[in-house]
């Protein structure tokens, strides 16, 4: 560290991060580029020849110092590896879709020799740990980037609502307009943004092992900021579809977020697995105890009970599915993940709301909080509900007898109910977003 990372700081360096490959994306543990160990006359391994080409390489064609995973004999291996290492070139710009001032390049290593003390960690087959340890962070990261493109594209179709007149009147007057093209998009940013704070503020206070909340940040924050810079361009009409309002350069520029740093369906799993595996381990009590913990806050709309009966729901769904067996189903374990998303982030959203300040000590927007804690617990509700005995109907695995013991067990009726009077609450929450240009 004092090596790499003070020349890096002192001189100012570009690093790239040196993964995936042109045959292996998500699937790490099965890269093909190689390092092969050469020996001194005394027997030591002194340097590495790494052999291979990655693909999709982030400052790929500018960096001056890489960080190369490659097969060693002893595993996956991280290796530093400079510019001007004989034998690395890079392939031309990647013409891409989006992120286009962002340079992005094949890297090729063709018999590239690196002494053996840049190998990270002095130890062969730590690479994938050294990876995942990271993960916590910068998927963390990503999703702050898709936030952040969300909010931008919101904002904008709020402030053009307000300018366009359309039938005699501003299309923020109407709710064909706002309640679909605006209200739910701004509540499912203001989930992401709580959850991805609640979990800055724990890696930041040292927190080890949150690697699957990195994964829910990423899943849910750049999925939203999609949804609401696709929904900006709609917003917008004719005009969001050209160059000049920007809209459609934010949705160019934020689809990459729910690709890099692992896909949606690589988070999916990755939450699906983990989140099974503790509530079962817990015996439902992974997702109980979040429920408990809600109904001790102190909210005046209802936020803190529909979110703590979503969660509850949550639990036994898990455990139904997991008593049939159903998560061998691939799609069943990547929409309990998506559902474990959407329940933590009506948690978070909550949570925040009923605390009444950031980690920072700054105090939070009520007004703007209130209809959107109460929105998002009651979709998270519903969506665990209709999502749940779906997918319990689809299987063929449980009768009727078992579907409606399964019904009556998670509160179906009270979770549908969960949307009583949201009509009111998007009216509300539209004349605040209106109120704030």
């Amino acid at each position: 560290q004092t090596t790499w990372l003070g020349k890096i700081a002192e001189q100012g360096l570009i690093v790239a991060y040196g993964v995936t490959e042109p045959a292996v994306g998500s699937d790490v543990a099965n890269i093909r580029t190689k390092a092969k160990p050469i020996t001194g006359d005394d027997g030591t391994v002194v340097a590495y020849a790494i052999e291979g080409t990655k693909q999709f390489i982030t400052n790929g064609g500018v960096a001056q110092i890489y960080t190369i995973l490659a097969r060693a004999p002893g595993g996956p291996s991280f290796f530093v590896v400079e510019r001007d290492a004989p034998g690395l070139s890079v392939g031309p710009d990647e013409n891409k879709h989006g992120i286009r001032a962002s340079n992005t390049t094949q890297v090729i290593l063709d018999d590239v020799q690196v002494p053996a003390d840049q190998l990270l960690g002095l130890e062969e087959g730590k690479g994938l740990a050294q990876a995942n340890a990271v993960f916590g962070f910068t998927r963390l990261m990503v999703a702050a980037f898709g936030l952040g493109a969300g909010e931008e594209a919101l904002e904008r179709a709020v402030r053009y609502g307000e300018e366009r007149l359309q039938f005699g009147a501003p299309l923020n007057r109407k709710q064909g307009f706002t309640h679909k093209l605006l209200v739910p998009h701004a509540v499912r940013l203001e989930a992401a943004r709580a959850y991805c704070e609640a979990v800055a503020a724990r890696l930041d206070s040292g927190e080890p092992g949150l690697q699957v909340e990195g994964s829910v940040a990423k899943l849910f924050a750049t999925e939203a900021g999609n949804a609401a810079a696709d929904a900006s361009i709609q917003a917008h009409g004719g005009y969001g579809y050209t160059h000049e309002y920007e809209v459609e350069k934010i949705r160019r520029d934020v689809r990459i977020t729910t690709i890099y740093e692992g896909t949606s369906e690589i988070q999916q799993g990755i939450i699906g697995t983990n989140r099974w595996r503790g509530t079962v381990k817990s015996k439902g009590g992974f997702y109980r105890d979040m429920a408990a913990s809600l109904r001790k806050l102190e909210t005046d709309n209802g936020s803190a009970e529909v979110a703590a009966l979503a969660a509850e729901a949550l639990a036994g769904t898990f455990l139904a599915c997991h008593s049939k067996k159903l998560l061998r189903q691939q799609i069943v374990l990547f929409e309990l993940g998506r559902l474990a998303a959407e329940v933590e982030t009506a948690v978070a959203l909550v949570t925040k709301l009923a605390t009444g300040e950031l980690p920072t000590g700054e105090k939070v927007d009520s007004e703007l909080l209130e209809p959107c804690a109460r929105l998002h617990a009651g979709a998270a509700a519903r969506d665990v509900a209709t999502t749940g005995l779906h997918l319990m109907m689809s299987s063929g695995a449980f009768d009727d007898d078992q579907l409606a013991a399964y019904r009556e067990a998670i509160g179906f009726d009270a979770l549908l109910s969960s949307s009583n009077g949201e009509l009111a609450l998007m009216d509300r929450l539209t004349e605040v977003m209106v109120k704030r240009l």
